[in-house]
């Protein structure tokens, strides 16, 4: 354990939070490569699980930092350390978060669930709150793979790999984070995508004919969705790097589906857009804009920890830019899926509402957070404007 926590400890106090907590992971232990396979694992855990719960011990300025990190592998239930616990927090290693504040109270452990002090000012979404959001940080969400075949092809390969699974549905499947499918499920039997991200594709209904726009497609994960509909459509994307629509490309290639017709422009320029778009209208918008992605924190919990609420106002303005250069190619009768994986008010009906004020012919048919805390998944935020059809 000592040699565990001073190569964890190391990686904390070094870490600063200017890259994903996974790069600098890797990046670790690759300049020490006496570290074995186990040893990379047990590391990640605990530096994971100390960025889930350094911000609620409260008294953690008096522990030792390997108290700390007991208390954390304790309240993220790591149970493949288990064994380096003391005995009296292996005796209590099931009970539920809130018990564990109860009987942590009653050792002189304080843990407080609170909202911390720099989200305080910050409203959620509807059918969200700071009560089922901050315990659910402490647990690592499941893997989600949606299936590009007969879900029985890769629950059967699962199966024989004894592999445990959930079938969440037609084409869901659930694993535990730490299952290595990439060894046993051929790549053009499925995608990893988090069941929330899945469930935003019940708001993409594509007709044969019809034209579609993806303009902040990223690694391409909803023009996937879209295009699994099996739908005869125009279908273009947009993102300002090349080499991210590169690899959209090669994604669509593994899954044997036709690609889309890629744009490079930075969308939040109203004029480069004009330049490369023209007069091009279409009937449905795709857009998953940037976000603080606080809807995901749970599985990088380095982002929470390092969190500065005066970040949230740059990503406010630059989702209504995109959003708004976005409407103006939507056609009469079209609709703009307005998407985040934010459950920050701000950048969801704050947006919509700023969106419908500087558009006064959109209406937003409807509006939902996808909340996947039951389901040890991500929460995204979903929109549906619509441009009417002018008489």
């Amino acid at each position: 354990m000592h040699f565990i926590l001073f190569h964890s400890e190391k990686i904390i106090a070094a870490y600063k939070g200017e890259l994903p907590l996974s790069h600098t992971l890797r990046n670790y232990t690759k300049q020490h490569k006496q570290l074995g396979s186990k040893d990379r694992k047990s590391i990640a855990h605990c530096v994971y699980s100390w960025y889930r719960c350094a911000k609620f011990i409260s008294n953690a300025k008096s522990m030792h930092f390997e108290e700390q990190m007991h208390i954390s592998l304790w309240l993220c239930k790591v149970t493949p350390l288990i064994h380096l616990l003391p005995a009296y927090l292996q005796a209590t290693f099931e009970l539920s978060i809130h018990e564990k504040i109860k009987f942590a109270s009653q050792n002189n452990i304080a843990i407080d669930l609170a909202t911390p002090a720099n989200f305080k000012s910050i409203e959620l979404s509807k059918n969200i709150s700071y009560a089922s959001w901050i315990p659910s940080l402490f647990e690592q969400p499941l893997v989600f793979i949606r299936t590009l075949g007969p879900i029985a092809t890769c629950t059967s390969l699962l199966s024989e790999a004894q592999i445990n699974f959930e079938v969440i549905d037609t084409n869901c499947i659930a694993v535990n984070n730490a299952s290595a499918i990439d060894q046993i499920l051929p790549k053009e039997l499925y995608v990893i995508q988090d069941y929330a991200s899945q469930k935003t594709g019940n708001y993409f209904n594509p007709q044969n004919g019809e034209s579609w726009l993806d303009c902040c497609c990223g690694a391409g994960g909803k023009s996937l969705l879209l295009a699994s509909k099996k739908k005869q459509i125009t279908h273009h994307v947009m993102d300002v790097r090349a080499s991210i629509l590169h690899n959209l490309q090669d994604r669509f290639r593994t899954a044997k589906l036709k690609a889309p017709i890629p744009i490079i422009v930075d969308i939040t320029d109203a004029m480069l857009l004009k330049q490369k778009l023209g007069n091009l209208q279409f009937d449905h918008i795709i857009c998953d804009v940037p976000c603080s992605g606080s809807g995901t924190w749970a599985r990088t919990p380095e982002q929470f920890y390092f969190f500065n609420s005066k970040e949230l106002s740059s990503f406010n303005a630059k989702q209504f830019i995109i959003a708004n250069n976005s409407l103006v190619y939507l056609k009469e009768g079209g609709t703009l899926i307005y998407i985040t994986c934010s459950i920050f008010q701000s950048e969801n009906e704050a947006i919509i509402a700023s969106l419908l004020q500087h558009n006064p012919k959109i209406i937003c048919k409807e509006m939902h957070m996808i909340n996947g805390i039951e389901n040890k998944a991500d929460c995204m935020f979903v929109a549906l404007l619509e441009r009417p059809l002018e008489f």
